[in-house]
């Protein structure tokens, strides 16, 4: 019987006698085609279109298969041939076949992969390896702070996060299966450390940022304007990230914010006046806990402001006893204070503890500079002595 030749890969066949170590990525796609080569009979008697058994047969090895989604295209076949004018051939012919080898890889597939193709006739075989690296997701938080905070009401409070991934190639090649998506919860923790997780905080908010970021990861931020009640607590914001594949567990990081008691920042129309009407005292008494302000008469949005003083809770204080000692009842130092509790009894104030008074200053009447009371009208923003 005539023989032929045994195949060859040949190009665009890529890197033709080694193995093909490829590093993919999740989501991105591998495209190959491979050819081989097999030459005809050398006997010129044989037709060259009766020379099927010499035409190579590209097919993908069951051992080790393919990976799932993986798609090899249908055979093309084509031949070099030169034909006389009887339609036979005067040189020895070659004979070529061409597949396309296709896979993008999915979520579950960043791992390690052997794809093998064989291309065969009757007179023998060779073989093109290839050796998959698909790189997976290694989400990280870029240079997020979580040392504790301090906030106040009306002051805008904001907490910036950046998503990315930690290789550097995967951020240039900007792939969206290597972004991230953001969770969070907010936990209150009193001064006691009675803790209770907030379904929602008043006058906060958590987004994300739309877009990429610098990185090709993704951003989020959180935005939060305390509002009065919320002073003296703790709130533990913790921020959860994760890759967009859920590939790995992720990235959690908690910082504790403390709102600041007896202060507040001046928001769009407030004043002084407003802000003492607001707060139950008086315009000269909160004008004498903020003496640097050059004219109390035209604050800008955004002014600091102290309500009162902070006094520390000595042995045997109790809150009917500061209402004596500062001349301010009981509910207008629980109303400075939302973190004491008036139905707490003995533990309403322990020693230590910091209360926010805003003593009343033109509600009272002092006689000889030490016997003081309090005025049934109070004055009109000026002390009576």
């Amino acid at each position: 019987p005539a023989s032929g030749g045994v195949p060859a890969f040949v190009s665009p066949t890529p890197e033709i006698g080694l193995v093909t170590s490829k590093v993919g990525y999740v989501g991105r796609a591998n495209a190959y085609s491979l050819r081989a080569r097999a030459q005809g009979t050398s006997d010129l008697t044989v037709m060259w279109n009766a020379q099927d058994q010499f035409r190579p047969v590209i097919t993908l090895d069951d051992d080790p298969g393919a990976p799932n989604l993986a798609v090899v295209s249908a055979v093309r076949h084509s031949q070099d041939i030169s034909l006389n004018a009887f339609n036979e051939s005067t040189v020895t012919p070659i004979y070529y076949t061409e597949i396309d080898f296709t896979w993008t890889p999915h979520c579950a597939q960043a791992k390690d992969y052997r794809v093998h193709f064989s291309a065969t006739n009757e007179d023998g075989s060779a073989q093109k390896k290839f050796a998959f690296s698909i790189v997976p997701p290694t989400p990280v938080l870029d240079n997020l702070d979580t040392s504790p905070r301090t906030a106040r009401v009306g002051c805008p409070f904001s907490l910036d996060l950046v998503a990315k991934d930690n290789s550097s190639t995967v951020q240039a090649l900007s792939l969206e299966k290597y972004l991230h998506s953001f969770t969070h919860t907010v936990t209150r923790f009193d001064i006691r450390g009675r803790s209770r997780v907030m379904d929602e905080v008043p006058m906060a908010s958590f987004t994300e940022v739309p877009g990429k970021n610098i990185w090709n990861g993704t951003s989020a931020k959180f935005v939060w304007n305390p509002r009065r009640g919320q002073e003296g607590a703790t709130y533990q914001v913790c921020v959860h990230m994760q890759d967009a594949c859920l590939s790995t567990v992720g990235e959690q990081r908690c910082l504790n914010i403390t709102i600041v008691k007896c202060q507040l920042c001046l928001t769009d129309g407030q004043t002084l006046q407003s802000v003492a009407a607001e707060y139950e005292t008086d315009y000269l008494s909160l004008y004498a806990t903020n003496v640097w302000l050059s004219n109390p008469d035209a604050l800008p949005m955004g002014t600091l402001v102290n309500l009162g003083v902070l006094y520390r809770v000595q042995d045997q204080d109790s809150l009917h006893a500061l209402e004596g000692r500062f001349l301010s009842p009981v509910a207008h130092i629980l109303s400075l204070n939302p973190d004491i509790r008036d139905d707490a009894g003995a533990t309403a104030l322990l020693l230590g503890d910091r209360i926010c008074i805003a003593p009343p200053l033109c509600a009272v009447r002092c006689e000889s500079g030490t016997q003081c009371s309090t005025l049934e009208t109070p004055a009109s923003g000026i002390s009576t002595l």
